[in-house]
């Protein structure tokens, strides 16, 4: 089994902010030029960016997590569960 690397593991989540921006970003700029043709293609993709622009929060903590985990740093590793559950009941009390 491979070694588990600190050094890649925090690239990777820096790819997922980079890549869920990018996707917010042209699905944004898709739903923009899309808004004369067809309103229900700009609501649908609007809707996708935004979600994605969400899911990515979500994503990089739930790795950080993981990551913490996989170091031996269990405490740390409890913070980020603790900062996910208070997102998901921010969500659910709103």
């Amino acid at each position: 089994m491979n070694e588990f690397s600190e050094k890649k593991f925090l690239s990777l989540v820096s790819s997922v902010l980079k890549y869920g921006v990018i996707s917010f970003i042209i699905l944004s700029f898709l739903a923009y030029l899309f808004k004369p043709i067809s309103f229900s293609l700009y609501k649908k993709l609007l809707d996708t960016a935004v979600f994605i622009l969400i899911i990515t929060p979500i994503l990089r903590i739930s790795m950080i997590s993981y990551g913490f985990y996989r170091l031996n740093e269990k405490r740390y590793s409890f913070y980020a569960i603790t900062i996910l559950v208070l997102l998901f009941l921010g969500v659910i009390i709103k």
